[in-house]
């Protein structure tokens, strides 16, 4: 990695050359390497962010056989009760974006997707489909302390989320 490294330092002048700014030939190779270390680190994803896994399943009839849009975002509890639809529904082609909105997909009815977002620090999550007659479940809040992975599914014309007893429960009635 040093030969790597002097050539970029190398002058044409010996002197320079062994001499550059105040640095030996091997003090530059050393901060040459670490500067090459600190890129790899951060191309591995050393600081990566905590992230939610939201697995998303809508159902074959959802929105009456329509896409539907699933948008999630940071929001408060207090503000979350007080949203409107309509103010929910612009946020998606808003320009400029929305800050808070983490991601935002269009489900086709039977479709399955994984949406991962970033874990917001101090804010809670809300879900929210946009259904074209949205049931009186068209959102939903995931609160803090969040869990790593969640599974949501959109109705005819409401969104929930699946909790490990209703899986049981599905699950023993197929049987």
């Amino acid at each position: 990695m040093p030969d790597a490294c002097s050539a970029i330092f190398k002058t044409g002048n010996d002197f320079m050359d062994r001499k550059i700014i105040g640095f030996s030939m091997k003090r530059a190779g050393v901060v040459c390497t670490l500067v090459v270390m600190l890129i790899m680190a951060g191309m591995t994803g050393c600081s990566s962010k905590k992230k939610v896994t939201f697995l998303i399943t809508s159902e074959p009839g959802s929105n009456n056989g329509r896409p539907v849009y699933v948008l999630v975002r940071e929001v408060n509890r207090k503000d979350f009760f007080i949203e409107y639809y309509d103010d929910i529904a612009d946020m998606i082609y808003a320009d400029p974006q929305d800050d808070s909105l983490l991601s935002w997909q269009m489900f086709l009815p039977g479709e399955k997707k994984k949406v991962k977002v970033v874990t917001p620090k101090k804010s809670d999550i809300g879900i929210y489909g946009l259904f074209t007659q949205p049931g009186n479940s068209w959102k939903l809040m995931i609160p803090k302390p969040l869990e790593k992975k969640y599974r949501i599914t959109i109705e005819t014309n409401n969104i929930k989320q699946v909790t490990d007893s209703d899986k049981d429960r599905d699950e023993s009635d197929e049987t």
